[in-house]
C-alpha cells in the first residue's frame, strides 16, 4: 500500500542523480533562518480552517485537488497499531492523534483526528459529524490546564450539533446549535477574564459552511492591541500536518515511498546508533533504518530537546528545534543530528520528538525545493492560504499576536529577543518568540 509507481522510483534514483551519482544539493543561502517542519509556520484560523476543509473533504478544496482521497484516509487511519502514546492514549496516524469509535468518546467525537501547538492552537477534524473546529490563542502550554482547555472547546463543538438537521447557510439549518456554538467564544472570553490568555479566535465549521469565527480579548496586552479574527498565529506544532501533506504530495508523485530508508535522501542516517545510557559515548548499532513511514508516525527513534535521556545531548550539540533560537540552517541540523544516539530502535516507541525537522530536509532534498518554497508552491498557495508561512512579512506583523507564558496564576509576554527556559514534560527547555519574523538563523 506504501508503494507508488515504480517508474515514479527510477525518476528519481536514475534521472535526476548527480554526476557523482548522489542526489544533487542545492545552494543554500547562509543568512537564511532556520525552517522548522515541526513547528515554525504562523498561519491565521481562517487560513487553517481551508487546510482542514481539505482533509475533511477528501484532499480537495474549491475543485483543487491536492491529494487523492486514499492517500487521506491513509493519512487518517492508524499507523501504530497498539503501540503506547505517552500523553495522547491515543492511536496516531502521519501528522496527527486518532480518536477510536469506543462508547466513552461523545459520538460527534469518535473516529476523528486532530493535533495541537505548543503555543496553544489546536484543530480537530471529526468526518463523522462533517465538522471542524480550530482555536487560536499565544499562550505557552500549560501541562494539565492547555489540554482541559482543548478539550473543552471539543466538547462543546461536540454538544452544538443537532440531529436529523438540513443543509442550509445559517448555523442553525447545518445542524448546529447557535446558542451552543456561541458558548465556544464565551469559554474563550472567560479564559481572557480569568487571565489565562490574552486573547484568541475560535472558528467552526459544518458542511463547508463557516457557522462561526470570532476574536476575543486581546493581541498585545501592552500595547492595549485588540484581538481580530485574522489575527496572525505561530501554530508551533500544528505545522506538522502541513509538513505531512506536502510529504504525500511527494509520495503520490513517487519522489519519495514510505518505506524508503531515510538515508536514501540524507546518506548521513545509513549507520545510526541508539542510546544506551546518559554516556552519550554508550550506543550501539541499530537494527532497523529509519524510514519515511518511522518520521511520519515519530516513531523513528529520534526524540526532542524536551526528553531527559538525549535531549541534553542535542542541545549540547547546538539543537534546539520547534520553539526555540538555533544557529544552525535545516541541512545543518539534521545532518548534526545524524551523528547523535537515538533514544530507542526505530519502529518500537512512539516519542513526538524532532522527527518532522528530519521530514522536512527530506522534502527538500526529493523536491530539489527549500522547504519554504516547497510548502507555498505546493500546499499553501493551492488552497489559498495567504497568511501561512514561515517568515511573516513586514507589512503583515502588525497582525501577528503576541506570545506570553503563565506565570503562577498570570501571564506575561515574551519581550522581542528573549530567549528563557520554561518546565515542559519536566525539563527546563529552551524558548523564544521571534522566529516569524526573524530575517536570520538568530531567530529560529
Amino acid at each position: 500500500a506504501y508503494v507508488p509507481a515504480e517508474n515514479g522510483i527510477k525518476r528519481l534514483r536514475d534521472g535526476e542523480l548527480g554526476p557523482d551519482g548522489q542526489i544533487p544539493e542545492f545552494p543554500y543561502d547562509p543568512s537564511q533562518k532556520y525552517f522548522s517542519g515541526g513547528g515554525g509556520l504562523c498561519s491565521t484560523a481562517t487560513d487553517y480552517m481551508w487546510f482542514c476543509q481539505m482533509l475533511l473533504n477528501g484532499g480537495e478544496l474549491n475543485n483543487v485537488r491536492l491529494l487523492k482521497k486514499e492517500t487521506v484516509k491513509l493519512m487518517a487511519s492508524n499507523q501504530i497499531g497498539t503501540m503506547p502514546t505517552p500523553g495522547l492514549d491515543a492511536p496516531f496516524g502521519f501528522g496527527f492523534t486518532i480518536f477510536p469509535d469506543e462508547k466513552d468518546v461523545h459520538p460527534q467525537l469518535r473516529d476523528a483526528y486532530a493535533w495541537s501547538g505548543y503555543w496553544s492552537t489546536s484543530f480537530r477534524i471529526s468526518p463523522r459529524g462533517d465538522w471542524i473546529i480550530v482555536t487560536m490563542s499565544q499562550v505557552g502550554w500549560d501541562e494539565g490546564a492547555t489540554q482541559e482547555q482543548f478539550a473543552k472547546y471539543e466538547r462543546i463543538a461536540a454538544e452544538s450539533i443537532k440531529e436529523n438537521d438540513l443543509p442550509a447557510a445559517k448555523p442553525q439549518d447545518v445542524g448546529v446549535s447557535p446558542e451552543k456554538v456561541e458558548v465556544l467564544s464565551t469559554y474563550m472570553q472567560s479564559l481572557v477574564d480569568d487571565g489565562k490568555i490574552a486573547g484568541g479566535v475560535t472558528m467552526f465549521a459544518r458542511r463547508g459552511k463557516v457557522v462561526h469565527l470570532k476574536a476575543v480579548g486581546m493581541a498585545d496586552i501592552e500595547t492595549g492591541t485588540e484581538m481580530k479574527p485574522d489575527a496572525i498565529f505561530r501554530l508551533a506544532s500544528m505545522s506538522k500536518a502541513i509538513l505531512t501533506v506536502g510529504t504525500m504530495k511527494l509520495h503520490e508523485q513517487g519522489r519519495l515511498c514510505l518505506d524508503d530508508p531515510v538515508s536514501e535522501f540524507i546518506p548521513e542516517f545509513k549507520n545510526m546508533k541508539v542510546h544506551v545510557n546518559a554516556d552519550s559515548s554508550k550506543s550501539k548499532p541499530a537494527n532497523t533504518p529509519i524510514t519515511i513511514h518511522h518520521l511520519l508516525t515519530h516513531t523513528s527513534g529520534l526524540a526532542s530537546c524536551f526528553d531527559e535521556t538525549v535531549g541534553p545531548i542535542y542541545t549540547a550539540h547546538g539543537i534546539e528545534a520547534g520553539i526555540s533560537t538555533i544557529q544552525m540552517d535545516l541541512r545543518q541540523t539534521v545532518k548534526t543530528l545524524a551523528g547523535l544516539p537515538l533514544l530507542s530502535e526505530p519502529g518500537a516507541k512512539w516519542e513526538s520528538g524532532i522527527s518532522s525537522e528530519v521530514l522536512g530536509r527530506v522534502i527538500e532534498v526529493a523536491s530539489g525545493m527549500r522547504l519554504d518554497r516547497f510548502l507555498k508552491d505546493h500546499v499553501c498557495a493551492p488552497l489559498g492560504m495567504t497568511d501561512t508561512f514561515f517568515n511573516v512579512p513586514a507589512d503583515k506583523t502588525p497582525r501577528l499576536a503576541s506570545a506570553y507564558i503563565p506565570v503562577d496564576t498570570c501571564i506575561r509576554k515574551v519581550k522581542h529577543g528573549e530567549k528563557m527556559r520554561q518546565e515542559f514534560q519536566g525539563m527546563l527547555v529552551p524558548i523564544s518568540s521571534d522566529y516569524c519574523y526573524g530575517n536570520t538563523n538568530q531567530f529560529l
